[in-house]
């Protein structure tokens, strides 16, 4: 349900901000093994900012652990996302749209304080 629900939302936010791996960005094909279709529950979400994202979500409630160097290499940061049975398809919605927002918001502020470093440059 988790990465159904967050696939469609990643289209439209930037590789750099909020990923999948490249095994689970895409749903499997219909005639790969079942043992092969079903995630595991401990999914990785690749950020380079996984920290203001796993606060971010800490902050509604939700436990998403970053992971960070040096337990990844640098350039592969992620939060990781922990499923279990105990979770209700509302806690997984709200995980999945607390992500969108904060992808949303970080895409926001950046752009707003690159704007900014421009008019501050042509004065």
């Amino acid at each position: 349900h988790f990465l159904s629900l967050l696939r469609p939302h990643l289209l439209r936010i930037p590789l750099s901000i909020l990923a999948l791996p490249p095994n689970l960005a895409h749903p499997p094909s219909s005639s790969a093994p079942v043992h092969r279709t079903l995630p595991a529950p401990i999914i990785p979400v690749l950020t380079p900012y996984p920290r203001p994202l796993s606060a971010h979500l800490r902050a509604l409630g939700l436990n998403a652990r970053p992971i960070t160097w040096p337990t990844v290499p640098k350039g592969r940061e992620r939060i990781r996302v922990c499923l279990h049975a105990g979770n209700s398809r509302e806690e997984v919605e709200a995980l999945v749209q607390g992500m969108v927002e904060w992808a949303d918001a970080w895409q926001r502020d950046n752009s707003e304080a690159k704007e900014e470093k421009q008019v501050v440059a042509k004065l």
